[in-house]
């Protein structure tokens, strides 16, 4: 049996499914940098602290992500 993994991209929502940094497994963001090995996700959270926002902008191996919502392709 194979399975497919679905293509993540930028303004796709994600889930960590390892710990990382701070955030644990399981905490979701949005890509706001796409590479094919790797993934900025922001993580909701910074309006609610004074901390600084590149705080809430973890990188994280494309491997270690799991997709939750597709972004929807832009208009034309």
């Amino acid at each position: 049996m194979s399975t497919t993994r679905a293509v993540i991209g930028e303004h796709d929502v994600v889930a960590l499914i390892n710990p990382v940094e701070r955030w644990p497994a399981g905490t979701e963001g949005t890509v706001v940098s796409n590479h094919p090995a790797y993934k900025t996700v922001e993580i909701v959270g910074i309006e609610e602290s004074g901390d600084d926002m590149l705080d809430y902008l973890p990188t994280v191996a494309t491997e270690d992500l799991r997709l939750v919502w597709k972004a929807p392709p832009p208009s034309r």
